[in-house]
Parts: C-alpha cells; sequence; structure tokens
C-alpha cells in the first residue's frame, strides 16, 4: 500500500473558549462573511444543544461543497466565459448535477481508479483536466429560470361599504316569541 507524501491536519476548534483577540474572520471580504455568516449562525442554533460538534461538522461540509461548486463554475467561466455563465448558468441545477453523479461514479468507479488519476495531479494537471472536461459540458442543460414579476396583492375592500353583521346582535334585536 503506498502512502500518502501529504500528511492529514486536524484542527481542533474549541467551542467554550473566548476567540483569539485576532481573527482570521476579519480578513474575509465583507461580502462573503455576509454570506456565511447566517448560514454559521442557523447551523449553531440547530445543533448548540448538546451537539456543537455537529454544528461544526455541518458548516465544514457545505464549505468543502461550495468549494467545489466554485471550482466547477470557475472552470466553466474560463472556458465559456463569464459574463455567459454568470447569467445563465444556475447554482441550484449545477449541484443537483454534482450530487447525483458523485454517488453514481461512488457505485460505478472504485477508489483505485480516483486515487491513480488524481492523488498525485498537481494544480496545473488538475486545471488542465478541468478545462478539458469544462469544454463538454452544455450549458443549456443548467439554464436559469428567472422568477418573473410579482403580481401585487389585491385591493383590499374598505369596511365602510361591506360591514359584518354579528348574528349575536341580529338575535338580541328581535323581539322575544310568545309562548
Amino acid at each position: 500500500m503506498r502512502r500518502s507524501r501529504h500528511h492529514n491536519r486536524a484542527v481542533q476548534l474549541d467551542l467554550f473558549q473566548p476567540p483569539p483577540a485576532t481573527l482570521r474572520w476579519k480578513t474575509l471580504p465583507g461580502e462573503v462573511r455576509q454570506q456565511v455568516l447566517p448560514m454559521v449562525v442557523r447551523l449553531l442554533k440547530e445543533h448548540h444543544v448538546g451537539h456543537p460538534a455537529a454544528a461544526v461538522l455541518a458548516f465544514c461540509v457545505a464549505l468543502a461543497a461550495y468549494n467545489q461548486l466554485t471550482v466547477v463554475k470557475a472552470a466553466l467561466r474560463a472556458v465559456h466565459g463569464e459574463e455567459t455563465v454568470d447569467a445563465h448558468v444556475s447554482s441550484y441545477y449545477l449541484a443537483g448535477e454534482i450530487a447525483g453523479t458523485w454517488q453514481g461514479l461512488a457505485i460505478a468507479v472504485e477508489d483505485p481508479i480516483w486515487s491513480h488519476r488524481f492523488a498525485d495531479a498537481t494544480a496545473s494537471q488538475m486545471a488542465r483536466f478541468l478545462l478539458r472536461a469544462a469544454k463538454l459540458v452544455d450549458l443549456s442543460t443548467f439554464q436559469k429560470h428567472p422568477r418573473g414579476p410579482k403580481k401585487p396583492p389585491p385591493k383590499k375592500t374598505s369596511g365602510k361599504k361591506r360591514k359584518h353583521v354579528s348574528i349575536a346582535r341580529i338575535l338580541a334585536k328581535r323581539k322575544p316569541a310568545a309562548c
């Protein structure tokens, strides 16, 4: 069995200690922070009781999936043009295709084939592969379907024209029937 020259490095997060004085978070652009922060808050709220590690794991998986989607879209932009991909390619459909294709490939292609093909690939080799694969993509498969304009809500009728009359009031005004 061949050993990888890359060592996996584990990062341990202590969620019960205050964060360090200088956060690397501040180095992220404001736009990225605005997109990521609601996701972090939601994950921590959902998993804060008894499972803070699950929240961190879910967040890391989400970041890895987003990174994969970003790499694929970058390859598509390089081949088909930035304006075309940004205007016409739906991230939703692209992510669905990645998820579905991955499940099929995980069943059909064994691990040694993946490691032989990609484990020792350099960044430039991987980029060339992604560009070749991006040339084969039919962008119409991932066409965005923008929502049309919303219809205005119906105008509310005034209470002056149509007043509600309580049945209890009508019955109270009636004269009691003679027995």
